[in-house]
């Protein structure tokens, strides 16, 4: 195993870098300040291909391996976090499962759309009681031969030879805190289909904008990761045809973790991205800075010291993402290796973004420097697409296994 990237990643990683530093660098401060993505910057990732990285060549994407798609992830988040975590949603909460567990119909209806970011994909998980709880969601999927205005708290269907055959389901209720909520064009929506069963009777469809009733709401201010649009996502009496469930009715529990155990990798691939350009604006900050009395602030021990640690820091949580993304796709177990990415890339995007703002003292709090808004940047990733106290559990279950 070697984690050492190859002539093609590093080929990749400098197109990415001269991408960034030419078409999006130069509109970042305007953009966080605005809290807003210019379509400049959305044109010019759909012309470099960002939004097809995983979707196969046949459905026009680059299909890119997990190791890859990483790699551009945090080569992106070197520059822009937003822009990393909405080309990441699409990809890989969305894109993946319809590539996993979509019908042939619905992988050659979306993904060459998809591929070319003509259409933009989010992701519909987490509602207002329910975040890390995913089997309260409230969202719920019934069979188009059922009276759409049925009592909804009522148990009103199992899983019965009547709603298989339904040519398709309405669905209602309000997703929060969706990330390319008012970009998107589709999302991968989980519901219930059998609200007796929590987790267990649950399913998974694919949504789009065509359908009448689908809608965004206000989007979200935010403390961090502002050029990206966070809403809510609203469905009312929303009708899906049965060719857009992924996998199998009241299994869409499954298809949502397996599809998160793949994709909090990326997470951990957009905190150490954070982790090292603030690492290197504070090594070269201490460089070029003096003292009261003359001397250079890199030359001082206890400078030192911290940028050693962060140093160390950000190198570990760089080898655990490669090592659960090289693991990946050999097709070996990689959940405990994935959550020990995302958990500590996090955490060491925290610290290293916090040690740097002590290092630069009162400027680090100023817009002046890049170092403010990865500070800012930084914290979501402990927080979106399991918590970090959720990687910890779910790092115990694996030690056990």
């Amino acid at each position: 195993m070697s984690f050492i990237p190859k002539q093609e990643h590093h080929k990749i990683e400098a197109e990415i870098t001269a991408f960034a530093e030419q078409e999006i660098v130069p509109y970042l401060q305007e953009a966080d300040e605005k809290e807003e993505l210019p379509t400049s910057i959305l044109n010019k990732c759909k012309e470099q291909g960002l939004f097809g990285l995983i979707i196969p060549p046949q459905y026009g994407g680059k299909g890119c391996d997990m190791v890859t798609f990483c790699l551009i992830l945090q080569k992106l988040s070197e520059f822009s976090p937003s822009i990393a975590v909405m080309t990441a949603v699409h990809n890989s909460v969305c894109a993946y499962p319809i590539i996993q567990w979509g019908t042939d119909h619905t992988k050659e209806k979306y993904l060459p759309k998809m591929a070319t970011g003509e259409w933009i994909g989010a992701f519909g998980l987490t509602e207002a009681n329910a975040g890390s709880d995913a089997a309260n969601i409230s969202t719920v999927a019934v069979p188009n031969t059922v009276n759409a205005t049925t009592n909804i708290g009522d148990t009103i269907h199992n899983t019965t030879d009547k709603s298989i055959e339904s040519s398709s389901f309405i669905l209602n209720g309000s997703k929060v805190f969706i990330t390319n909520g008012q970009l998107c064009h589709l999302a991968v929506i989980l519901a219930k289909t059998s609200p007796q069963k929590r987790a267990k009777g649950t399913t998974c469809f694919i949504v789009d904008k065509s359908m009448s009733g689908f809608s965004a709401g206000k989007k979200e201010q935010k403390m961090g990761m502002r050029i990206s649009d966070t809403t809510e996502l609203h469905l009312n009496q929303v009708e899906v045809p049965k060719e857009n469930i992924l996998g199998v009715v009241d299994q869409g529990f499954s298809v949502i973790m397996e599809t998160l155990n793949s994709s909090r990798i990326g997470i951990g691939a957009q905190a150490v991205g954070i982790a090292t350009a603030v690492l290197n604006y504070t090594l070269q900050y201490a460089h070029n800075k003096t003292d009261l009395n003359g001397n250079n602030l890199y030359q001082e021990p206890g400078i030192q010291h911290q940028l050693a640690e962060m140093a160390t820091e950000v190198e570990a949580a760089r080898l655990l993402v490669l090592q659960s993304s090289y693991l990946k796709d050999n097709q070996s177990p990689f959940i405990k290796q994935g959550s020990m990415a995302k958990y500590f890339a996090a955490k060491t995007a925290v610290n290293v973004a916090n040690r740097a703002v002590r290092i630069l003292g009162l400027e680090g709090i100023t817009n002046k420097h890049p170092i403010e808004r990865f500070f800012r940047d930084a914290k979501i990733t402990e927080i979106y697409e399991g918590t970090s106290e959720i990687q910890k559990l779910i790092i115990a279950k694996q030690l056990t296994i």
